[in-house]
């Protein structure tokens, strides 16, 4: 969580919020895949 105060942005760690993230992501699961063979990558052609 960002925070501005005293005329600082501060980062607060709040153990609940990553609590409840973590039960969301958990309860969701891992419905991605992506297939290996299907990745081909060129570097672009510059000049």
């Amino acid at each position: 969580m960002l925070k501005y105060w005293k005329g600082k942005h501060l980062v607060l760690k709040r153990q609940d919020l990553i609590d409840d993230w973590k039960a969301k992501e958990a309860k969701r699961g891992s419905s991605k895949t992506i297939d290996p063979t299907s990745l081909k990558w060129t570097p672009p052609k510059g000049t």
